[in-house]
């Protein structure tokens, strides 16, 4: 049986500067995008927590990568939870 790979989404929506001269994401995922990033974080539910982890440690390491810095700080926001 051939598996056809399923396209994810996870797009940054929007970085907003901030007076104090931070940044803030937003970012937009789907469905598929949520149940890949639970199998492969082997989570029985979404974890909002866990998505802010592994996008701030990405976010990390390509700033060091590439010779940038940056401090992170804040929340990841679900669109869902918003309502």
């Amino acid at each position: 049986m051939t598996q056809t790979a399923q396209r994810k989404t996870l797009l940054v929506a929007e970085i907003a500067e901030n007076e104090d001269a931070t940044a803030t994401i937003y970012f937009e995922y789907d469905e598929d995008f949520k149940k890949w990033f639970m199998e492969s974080q082997s989570l029985k539910r979404w974890s909002r927590k866990r998505f802010e982890k592994v996008v701030r440690v990405a976010i990390e390491e390509y700033l060091t990568a590439n010779g940038k810095s940056a401090i992170l700080e804040g929340a990841v926001m679900d669109p869902e939870e918003e309502n």
